[in-house]
């Protein structure tokens, strides 16, 4: 049988052997077979099927009609194991040979993105694959709920990859299929005015004025039609424009003597870009008077952003204020690499003990890696803190070292193609930008909008910049043909140009300024364009410009000797700067050859010098001259520039590691990518370092690497995905431990994979997995294994709702000998916390004692925090406010000396709830702003929201502020929503429904608590959906309605079931016995009470309804 034709785009439509399978009769089964496809990485429980697909209907008829469909599914399909089920879950086989559109489309993009894999085709061709692909709208026609998040995704995806093959169109000089494209574009987004203008601007270079005129008509026409508005002025200005350059004309006489196209100490005219600069020159004034800002400075390649940039810096210095620049790299390099840059050139040594007088010692501990010229304070390491606590405590440092900056003088802060920043670079502009508001620094971000948008995580920081009060977003456009004009007038240094000359220069390069003047350049180098002999009739007809930007720089490089094009090749590998000794190492000519080619080069501006270093001036020239290497060239140069490299700057083992990776030698990209790893760990860029832990993980693939080697990269590797949630790569990194462990490390295997399992609440497989290596690890003789192992299984047992089993495995962990201090401390700190679960709160403390005493002897202060906070809990529960208290501001201090601001803020919250709940109203509030503060300087949305849900509590329950307990849950809800949270958004929800159902509003009661399960249900979050149907239950119990009741607590009883959750199932059984017994069922009333007080023991929550419901049976 062959292959499973699956097409979901633009409509459903299944195939095999190439003829069309007869249509799944009904429409809902279509949609789940669909939905199953697309989610078929786990299984979905019939509940949830029904839910999505029936949610109006009786559970009995919904499961009818589910069995229905899956029939119809399997019929159509003609394969009985196209569908797994297993009891009362459903999943589709992912196993079966099949094909999907939808996969094919996203793999075609990802392969087209930039740093994929070298993939034998073109972006433009892989682009154009994905747009065939893509039929229509994913399941055009079905308008399910469920659909629509994957619908507008996929809709992005595909809009923005004919937003990319328009560029690479116009970038070719193939303005025919760029206007095509761009038509294209308007067909799916016709009310969107930025795809008019480029029609717009296309038809021009074509010169086509009137189809421009005729698209700004088309673009007033849906407008008014749609929307009853006029066009922006942007789009009226483009159009006046047109209707100018229509009728423009003109002469052109020679160049001047001294024209600044000629000059290398002159910079190419800034033209067309007044509005620009003067925008950006009040963003620098205001910067002067303490109003921080930010700016997004955004165009295609060519367009003038660097030009751009670079005059406002002599604005900025013209000013007095410091000027730091840096730019991120194709390949990523250095973690946090354009702002190292930044930092690391932008202050000498004086400026950078300045700066370390403006920090406290723990953040210039922190940042000295990134600041060469950072005194160092000479004080032992930082207090490690957690792999993820480290990373948040550098973006933290980095913040502190721009606002102590900031402190010395006004601060300009340049950082380059954020498009290709790597994703510490991100995370630390995510926390910067929200926080220059308030320090006298102008940030500036320059990136190419259609590369941006490709990548998610890229275009999310952008945007949420965007939404700051304090960002400015400018974008810039090709020349007009007006503002070409005058370009190549001052290029050229001559009052007049003719409208002959001005007119092919910009249809051929798109007003493209990058291009205008290579464009020039190319005249001048290979038909004389002497600017004092010249004659101004006759360069017209010689002009050598091509229809596409290759030919256009390939022209300037044809009169280069044999050996200045070998050394511009060389340097073309490289994507920053080379030393000229490395230059000179590295080429195969003779020395003085090629110092004579280096000259040659920069006389040429095809190379600059920045800082001893040698590099091509623009990213698009380096691409041309790259691109034009035969594969076996790019090869040999990578390796012989990789030598070069680690005879000059062996310390560079970013650059080594892509060097000898592109260079195809594994063995040598292996040690480099592991020392890449490593560096990165160090300064807590923990992405960075998981890419390079995977890419060392394929060269030693490669080379057949010793089984010990591959075992020690790959648990690092999954080490580090494990900080990162990354659960689909963490597998693969368990398999690749499970594939090269030794007997003795097998235990191990077993321990992280259980932790991974309980992870994806996976929790009985996690068990086993546990018990494994609990076993495993007693047969061996290294101590510290089995305290892990057992620490996992106990606190996996207390994952799964049984803490009182879990208790006995970690009182094995404390007391067993042969472990270090750290791993008793930690065994005896999880002890604690399971204790005080358990409500045995003098055992708890004992033990939280034992390891607070244990953490001070061996330094660790993120120990002592924590175990404080601990005790601070443990004593406020057990009646005794005062010693509470004053654990909650010893973590407090300690959290702040080592710079733990999550630790800090969470303590200061904590506090709060404690000063609430002994009627200090005014003192908590305090503690609940100190710890917003803190998350708030932190740009941590999830805490501010889970600060203002607190907040929201003691408003409605001590002071009686109902109103302004529910502002504050909207607000928290708002965040959640801002940053995804779905799981906050439900626990808000359903506090809202609580907070209506006290005001007796039982419609929004209800609405609010089905809502909140919804979502529940959509993240899988087993143990939240059973807690808010539970208090669902209770609530419709509350108001005299237990029929209503009775379904809702069966549900969250079986969840709990299906989930292990022993205890929280004690607590819904004992309300399920009280709604029993109000629908007069008192034999099954005595027997749910019964049953839940013969489970009941300490720990669980809300355990005295238990008791309660008990005696009101009886």
């Amino acid at each position: 049988m062959g292959a499973l034709e699956i097409r979901l785009l633009g409509g459903f439509q299944l195939r095999r052997d190439g003829m069309a399978l007869p249509p799944i009769p009904t429409r809902p089964a279509r949609s789940v077979m669909a939905y199953l496809v697309l989610n078929r990485d786990r299984a979905h429980t019939r509940d949830l099927l029904i839910g999505t697909f029936w949610p109006d209907m009786a559970e009995s008829r919904g499961r009818r009609r589910l069995s229905q469909a899956l029939w119809q599914i399997r019929s159509t399909v003609g394969e009985e194991d196209c569908l797994l089920t297993n009891g009362d879950s459903v999943r589709f086989n992912p196993d079966i040979h099949f094909w999907l559109d939808v996969d094919e489309f996203e793999w075609t993009i990802e392969q087209a993105a930039p740093g994929a894999p070298d993939r034998g085709r073109t972006e433009a061709d892989l682009l154009g694959s994905a747009v065939e692909l893509y039929r229509g709208d994913l399941l055009a026609g079905i308008y399910d709920d469920w659909l629509f998040p994957d619908q507008e995704r996929l809709r992005q995806r595909f809009l923005g990859a004919l937003g990319r093959l328009a560029d690479l169109a116009m970038a070719r000089g193939d303005y025919d299929q760029a206007l095509e494209v761009a038509h294209q574009v308007a067909r799916h987004e016709p009310m969107r005015e930025e795809t008019h203008r480029r029609i717009m601007r296309i038809a021009v270079l074509l010169g086509r004025h009137t189809d421009a005129i005729r698209q700004y008509e088309r673009c007033c026409a849906i407008l008014d039609t749609e929307l009853g508005t006029a066009p922006s002025s942007e789009t009226t200005r483009l159009y006046h424009e047109i209707l100018d350059d229509r009728d423009a004309g003109g002469s052109r006489t020679a160049a001047a003597p001294h024209a600044p196209l000629f000059d290398q100490d002159e910079p190419t005219p800034l033209v067309g870009r007044e509005r620009e600069r003067t925008t950006l020159a009040g963003l620098l004034d205001g910067v002067l008077d303490g109003d921080g800002a930010v700016a997004l400075i955004e165009g295609e390649s060519g367009v003038g952003k660097t030009r751009l940039l670079a005059e406002a810096a002599a604005d900025a210095r013209w000013r007095g204020m410091t000027v730091l620049w840096g730019g991120s790299a194709p390949s990523g390099g250095l973690p946090f690499g354009p702002i190292a840059e930044a930092l690391g050139t932008g202050l000498g040594s004086l400026h950078g003990k300045r700066l370390a007088g403006q920090l406290d010692p723990i953040w210039r501990e922190q940042l000295a890696p990134l600041i060469p010229g950072l005194a160092s304070t000479g004080n032992p390491r930082a207090t490690p803190l957690g792999r993820a606590e480290d990373r948040e405590r550098m973006l933290e440092a980095i913040a502190l070292g721009f606002e102590a900056l900031a402190r010395l003088g006004p601060t300009f802060v340049v950082l380059e193609d954020v498009h290709w920043a790597d994703e510490e670079t991100n995370a630390a502009l995510h926390y910067l930008a929200a926080r220059v508001a308030d320090h006298p620094i102008l940030l500036a971000l320059s990136y190419r909008h259609g590369e941006a948008r490709e990548r998610p995580e890229v275009w999310d920081l952008l945007r949420a910049i965007d939404r700051h009060p304090h960002s400015e977003r400018i974008s810039l456009a090709p020349c007009s043909p007006a503002q070409t004009e005058e370009l190549i007038r001052r290029s050229l240094g001559v009052p007049e140009v003719s409208a002959e000359f001005s007119e092919r220069v910009h249809r051929e390069t798109g007003g493209i300024p990058f291009l205008v003047i290579e464009t020039l350049r190319a005249l001048h180098e290979r038909d004389g364009l002497d600017p004092t002999t010249a004659d101004p009739e006759a360069a017209p007809a010689g002009l050598p410009i091509t229809p596409t930007v290759h030919r256009l720089i390939e022209a300037r490089l044809q009169g280069l000797s044999p050996a200045t094009h070998h050394t511009l090749d060389l340097v073309s590998v490289h994507e920053g700067r080379l030393l000229l000794a490395e230059i000179v190492d590295a080429s195969a000519a003779a020395d003085l050859t090629v110092l004579e080619a280096v000259d040659d080069l920069v006389r040429r501006r095809l190379l600059t010098e920045t800082d001893g270093g040698f590099g091509i001036g623009h990213e698009l020239m380096r691409r041309v001259v790259y691109d034009a290497l035969a594969l076996s060239e790019r090869l040999d140069l990578h390796r012989r520039v990789a030598l070069a490299i680690e005879q000059h700057r062996p310390g560079d083992v970013e650059m080594l590691a892509h060097h000898f990776a592109t260079a195809r030698m594994p063995d040598r990209a292996a040690d480099y990518l592991e020392r890449a790893a490593e560096h990165a760990i160090r300064l807590h860029a923990y992405d960075t370092a998981a890419r390079h832990l995977a890419r060392a993980t394929d060269a030693l693939d490669e080379i057949d690497a010793h089984p010990a080697r591959r075992y020690s990269v790959a648990a690092l590797r999954e080490d580090i995905l494990n900080t990162l949630a990354r659960r689909d790569e963490q597998a693969v990194a368990l398999a690749v431990m499970d594939r090269t462990a030794t007997p003795e490390q097998r235990s191990e295997v077993h321990r992280r994979r259980a932790v991974w399992l309980a992870h994806l609440d996976r929790f009985t497989e996690a068990e086993e997995e546990a018990r494994r290596a609990v076993d495993m690890a007693r047969t061996g003789s290294d101590g510290g294994r089995t305290v892990a192992a057992l620490t996992a299984r106990g606190m996996i047992a207390c994952y799964a709702g049984r803490a009182a089993e879990g208790v006995v495995y970690l009182e094995e962990a404390a007391r067993y000998k042969g472990a270090d201090r750290k791993q008793q401390a930690d065994a005896r700190n999880a002890l604690g916390h399971n204790l005080l679960d358990l409500q045995r709160f003098d055992e708890a403390e004992s033990q939280f004692l034992a390891a607070l005493a244990l953490f001070g002897e061996i330094g660790d202060a993120r120990g002592q925090a924590d175990v404080l906070g601990m005790l601070a809990t443990l004593r406020m529960e057990r009646g005794e406010p005062d010693p509470a208290a004053h654990d909650y501001q010893r973590a407090i201090e300690i959290s702040r000396s080592i710079g733990w601001r999550s630790g800090e803020a969470v303590f200061h919250m904590n506090l709060g709830i404690l000063e609430a709940i002994r009627a200090k109203v005014g003192a908590a509030r305090d503690s609940f702003e100190s710890a917003a503060r803190v998350y708030s300087a932190m740009n941590n949305g999830r805490g501010r929201a889970m600060v203002l849900a607190n907040a929201a509590w003691l408003n409605h329950a001590y002071l009686g502020e109902t109103e302004l307990a529910e502002k504050q849950l909207l607000e928290s809800l708002g965040l959640y929503r801002d940053i995804g949270e779905l799981r906050g958004q439900a626990q808000c929800l359903s506090n809202l429904g609580s907070l209506a159902a006290r005001q007796g509003d039982l419609s929004t009661t209800r609405q609010l608590f089905n809502e909140s399960v919804e979502i529940t249900r959509e993240v899988e979050d087993s143990w939240l959906t059973a807690q808010i149907l539970w208090h669902l239950g209770e609530h419709e119990l509350a108001i005299g309605d237990p029929t209503r009741a009775l379904p809702i607590l069966e549900e969250s009883m079986a969840i709990c079931e299906t989930a292990g959750m022993d205890d929280l199932i004690v607590t819904v059984r004992a309300v399920y016995g009280l709604a029993l017994l109000a629908c007069g069922r008192t034999d099954d009333a005595d027997a749910a009470t019964a049953e839940a007080a013969a489970a009941l023991r300490p720990g669980i929550d809300q355990g005295y309804l238990v008791s309660y419901a008990r005696a009101e049976v009886l």
